[in-house]
């Protein structure tokens, strides 16, 4: 908004910080002259300028952040007894990134869920460091040490250094990813999704479930025996897997609300799902998927594969998903 339109032609504006931000000897209040701005971003600028590297952003300062053209980066903690210290030794360890960043600091009070699932950060004595930086959410993974900033200032270097030149991670809500195996059935994460469906090259059919969700558990031996028909039957181009919606960022676009969930992504074509919500049985299964892939098969690989398994019985001491 233009700031004159709304206030006339200000004498000048004053700008009172946080004790937090308080070095010594710095000024309390910082005045910014009305003859050096016309509009918001020119106010946010000058008062960029003005004020500390680290300030302290409530809804008074959301404004100014908003417009500012480096990324920035986020210090959460409760505002207590410990916040002056913690911010201080925050501008010590950050001082060398002020040209890059403009650091804020937030009160972490009722937050905290909210952040770990937008940034799937670490938090630690409920301290943690986010990032908008290149338009994508960033989360240090590390944690930050309790008892003060200082005693995790390798990390945290290493964090804005990875931001600074461009080689950190995106953060995304995952599980730890699973090692590699043969079994017929497998489990996607967040962090598998990409390599696995997204740029992999077989047709996958995935199961989004949750851990405590009763059709789920009713489902998962026959989507198991699905698995197992594919594998026996030989049909190498496609993939059957798990994908716990409740601990992964389920992926864009998709919308899981309800469990459980069946979409086919047919390879090269990860961003069209196609929703399977009929009878859930192997071969109704099994029909879907060779209308859709596109690697095509025959039906009867797959009943063979499931007559293999019935001739052979089921794996002894598989592991459960």
């Amino acid at each position: 908004a233009d700031v004159t339109s709304t206030l006339g032609a200000p004498e000048a504006v004053f700008f009172v910080r946080h004790m937090a931000t308080l070095g010594k000897k710095e000024e309390a209040v910082i005045r910014i002259p009305g003859d050096q701005f016309t509009n918001t971003t020119e106010l946010a600028k000058r008062a960029a300028e003005a004020l500390p590297a680290v300030r302290v952003l409530d809804d008074s300062m959301r404004p100014f952040a908003t417009v500012l053209e480096k990324p920035i980066i986020m210090y959460h903690l409760p505002f207590d007894a410990g916040l002056v210290y913690n911010v201080n030794r925050f501008r010590k360890v950050t001082s060398e990134f002020v040209p890059d960043f403009d650091f804020y600091v937030m009160d972490v009070e009722g937050k905290e869920k909210e952040l770990q699932e937008q940034y799937n950060v670490v938090f630690t004595d409920r301290q943690a460091l986010t990032s908008n930086a290149a338009g994508a959410a960033f989360g240090m993974s590390e944690g930050v040490v309790p008892g003060g900033m200082g005693k995790n200032a390798e990390a945290i270097t290493k964090f804005l250094d990875s931001l600074r030149t461009g080689k950190a991670e995106p953060s995304i809500l995952s599980e730890v990813p699973p090692p590699e195996d043969d079994r017929p059935l497998k489990k996607l994460v967040g962090k598998t999704w990409n390599s696995q469906v997204v740029n992999g090259n077989k047709d996958h059919f995935v199961m989004f479930h949750a851990p405590w969700c009763g059709h789920c558990k009713a489902a998962k031996p026959d989507w198991k025996v699905l698995a197992k028909a594919f594998h026996q039957g030989g049909v190498k181009t496609m993939q059957v897997s798990l994908f716990d919606a409740t601990a992964n960022k389920v992926p864009s676009p998709l919308e899981v609300k309800s469990y459980p969930k069946f979409y086919f992504f047919p390879a090269g074509k990860a961003d069209s799902p196609i929703e399977y919500d009929d009878t859930r049985s192997m071969m109704a299964w099994a029909t879907f998927a060779q209308k859709h892939a596109t690697h095509r098969f025959e039906i009867n690989e797959v009943y063979w594969g499931w007559k293999k398994r019935i001739e052979f019985g089921e794996d002894e001491g598989e592991e459960e998903l």
